[in-house]
């Protein structure tokens, strides 16, 4: 009896420490997972200590800068986002998405040619993004630069022919050049694609 009750009095315990807090986990993967669950859950708050927690405990871990910039960008905090972005592109100069998402938060916080600059890096790791396409075809296209903006449309759509959103832009661009059929297609595709 007394032996059973030492193991179940162990059980409870040991049940009780692995319940606590997991940001006072020695592993920063544990630590990273459990911020990626968190954010699929819509726990930013507790996500926040997970991520910060991983590079705590690993301060190379390009994944949590990445992911807590991802936060600061929902947050539109963004010049803690392209910190983090800035940080996961110096551990990891080969992930295209880091450049990407940095492009969009400097592109967010108006500062287009920089952003640019991002998503043409993006496309020297790998030219086949659509997303970087299209980012490029806005900024050309809100710089009134039609042929730049229409060439990059093209591109994105031609890597991904569901991009909705290429399709919506690349009509506006056709509208805008006096390309009344072309556009009237595109902004038609769109509908299609997105169900509008």
């Amino acid at each position: 009896m007394k032996a059973s009750l030492v193991f179940l009095f162990t059980l409870i315990l040991s049940t009780n420490i692995f319940a606590e807090d997991s940001t006072n986990s020695t592993s920063a993967s544990e630590n990273f997972n459990f911020g990626i669950k968190a954010v699929a859950k819509g726990d930013f708050e507790s996500a926040f200590k997970y991520f910060s927690k991983a590079i705590e405990l690993d301060p190379k871990n390009d994944d949590a800068y990445y992911e807590l910039g991802n936060l600061f960008l929902q947050q539109s905090k963004y010049d803690k986002a392209i910190k983090n972005y800035n940080e996961a592109i110096k551990q990891n100069p080969n992930n295209a998405n880091y450049f990407i998402k940095r492009g969009k938060a400097k592109k967010l916080n108006g500062d287009s040619n920089s952003a640019l600059s991002d998503y043409e890096s993006a496309l020297k790791i790998n030219s086949d993004l659509a997303e970087a396409w299209y980012n490029i075809g806005w900024i050309k296209y809100n710089k009134m630069d039609f042929d730049g903006a229409l060439s990059a449309l093209n591109k994105s759509i031609e890597i991904n022919p569901e991009y909705a959103h290429a399709y919506n832009l690349r009509g506006w661009v056709k509208e805008d050049m006096d390309d009344k059929d072309g556009a009237l297609n595109d902004f038609q595709k769109y509908k299609q694609l997105t169900g509008l």
